[in-house]
């Protein structure tokens, strides 16, 4: 009888294999080729469920959830496109949803959310691609949802002209970027439209004459700075 037993544990033990996760043990389900199936969950040394969810295939499936240490839901994932695309939602300990957007691949991707973890309130709307800031990237005031920052990303660099406005909707400054450093004409603004500051960058330097003004748009100083070189 001890060969089949023998046979039986190694069986059992290709079924339910114990692994390693952040420095824990799980007991989960792996086929005799170490993928990954069926359901599984990750526990905190408290005993506290730490994550859990379907695989298939060694890919993850429908939705997995995340918890905290004291058992809040921390965060979820809903996976599509055999495991490739996730819609993720993070949220604070206090159950508040504090970002939403898509993983792609384990990296964001397209339009993701972020939140207050005090109200909720919307903070930025950033735009990604292959985990990297692409597109017009938004910032909220977040009493009244008003922009008040937008600027445009190429592969994780500002590249283009960003502006900032205050609450009331007026413009207060304009700087135009080439990657990720301000070159060209800056501009600060008053709220009542009239220039405050106005001058140039070379690649993050200022240079030539910049001016300030008060106001009433009265000029109340220049200072030149060195072009390059």
């Amino acid at each position: 009888m001890k060969p089949v037993l023998t046979l039986t544990f190694t069986l059992i033990f290709q079924f339910l294999t114990v692994v390693t996760a952040f420095g824990q043990h799980e007991l989960n389900q792996q086929d005799d080729q170490g993928r990954r199936f069926g359901y599984w969950e990750g526990r905190y040394p408290n005993g506290n469920l730490r994550y859990k969810g379907q695989f298939s295939n060694n890919r993850p499936i429908g939705l997995f959830e995340y918890f905290f240490e004291d058992g809040t839901l921390r965060a979820t994932n809903t996976f599509e496109t055999g495991g490739v695309k996730a819609y993720h939602k993070s949220f604070s300990k206090s159950g508040i949803l504090i970002a939403e957007g898509i993983y792609l691949n384990q990296k964001k991707d397209s339009i993701w959310l972020f939140y207050s973890d005090a109200d909720g309130a919307l903070l930025s709307e950033e735009s990604y691609q292959h985990g990297q800031l692409h597109g017009l990237t938004r910032v909220f005031y977040p009493k009244t949802s008003k922009i008040a920052e937008e600027t445009p990303y190429e592969n994780g660099m500002k590249q283009g002209l960003s502006k900032h406005y205050f609450e009331s909707g007026a413009l207060m400054s304009e700087t135009f970027f080439v990657e990720d450093l301000p070159h060209g004409r800056f501009v600060v603004y008053y709220e009542n439209g009239k220039v405050q500051v106005e001058g140039r960058y070379d690649h993050g330097l200022k240079i030539g004459l910049w001016k300030t003004y008060d106001e009433q748009g009265a000029l109340t100083g220049e200072e030149s700075y060195k072009e390059r070189e």
